[in-house]
């Protein structure tokens, strides 16, 4: 944590092309533009990704968030610096939903 100033996470899974594919070309716009501010992550729920999704996810703090979560895909979580959940969105949104989140989790908390 400590280096980004608020952390994206994304979970999907295989079985999500539809959806997740709208998402995927959003959050790889705003990883571009938030840059070294916001470390975005995705988690694979897929049968063979899950086990290393769950490490990943409790490295940085998620592993409740990916929990409550597993079953759905997308879900995109938006993380203070701080590891809070500020905001979460199932399914897929507009560009300006995902700045708007992000936006708020850069504001001083």
């Amino acid at each position: 944590a400590g280096k980004y100033d608020a952390r994206v996470v994304m979970i999907y899974d295989h079985e999500c092309a539809v959806w997740c594919g709208q998402v995927k070309p959003i959050l790889s716009e705003l990883q571009n533009e938030y840059k070294s501010r916001v470390q975005f992550v995705e988690l694979d729920t897929s049968n063979d990704q899950i086990a290393s999704s769950k490490n990943t996810a409790k490295s940085i703090g998620v592993s409740k968030f990916l929990t409550e979560n597993a079953d759905y895909a997308p879900v995109i979580g938006v993380f203070s610096a701080k590891g809070k959940l500020l905001k979460e969105l199932v399914g897929p949104k507009k560009k300006e939903i995902y700045t708007d989140a992000i936006t708020k989790a850069l504001s001083p908390q």
